[in-house]
């Protein structure tokens, strides 16, 4: 009982919660959700890397989705297989594992 007394009295209790909101948005990253709809894609996605120049290269069950801030890109599936795991190599390659399969996407001269 002392104690709730001693929290309920203490000015700095009142303070807390409205710094703690104003602190939840600090250096919090923008985050954008997409839904299926967005990408015309199936809906479950399992990897992603970025590249240098801000593309992001998705691994999705039927395949690999290409967003460039603005569209949306299919590439086809590798061997009936979507893309569980995605990495990046030297220049723009990217490297896709599926099930039992493995292989590599290079971009359009």
């Amino acid at each position: 009982m002392l104690l709730l007394c001693l929290f309920l009295l203490d000015p700095a209790a009142g303070f807390g919660q409205e710094a703690s909101a104003a602190f939840a948005e600090l250096g919090n990253p923008l985050i954008q959700n997409f839904s299926p709809r967005d990408y015309n894609f199936f809906p479950q996605n399992w990897a992603i890397v970025q590249n240098d120049r801000g593309v992001l290269f998705i691994g999705n069950t039927l395949g690999m989705l290409e967003y460039d801030g603005v569209r949306w890109r299919q590439h086809q599936q590798m061997a009936n297989t979507g893309v569980y795991t995605l990495t990046r190599g030297r220049g723009d390659t990217l490297y896709a594992g599926g099930r039992g399969n493995m292989g590599y996407f290079v971009p359009d001269e």
